[in-house]
């Protein structure tokens, strides 16, 4: 999915509805600056998992933030890339996910 993008080691990422950090992890091989945004913190299910991600991959790091996704705490043009992955089916209102602040 993300092969063939050419990602910079700054281009700021952020990915919406990260889960378990997979995509973030990938991400964090291609860019420095990789924001896991979620609604879960929860170990084995949201962003606590990149724990373990931390301990087995030790060059690779991201940001996370616990929060949700009809509720950005960004500034709008943030972001280079949003990147979402079977995730948006978890909106409530996907105007709102959408809209410019």
């Amino acid at each position: 999915m993300i092969g063939p993008i050419k990602f910079t080691a700054h281009d700021q990422i952020l990915e919406l509805g990260a889960g378990i950090c997979w995509l973030s992890a990938l991400l964090a091989q291609k860019s420095q600056q990789v924001i896991a945004f979620d609604i879960s913190r929860v170990k084995y299910q949201g962003l606590e998992t990149a724990e373990i991600i931390f301990k087995y991959l030790p060059k690779i790091f991201f940001e996370r933030i616990l929060g949700n996704m009809q509720a950005l705490p960004f500034k709008n043009n943030s972001f280079d890339y949003v990147i979402v992955s079977a995730s948006l089916h978890h909106a409530d209102d996907l105007a709102t996910t959408f809209a410019r602040n």
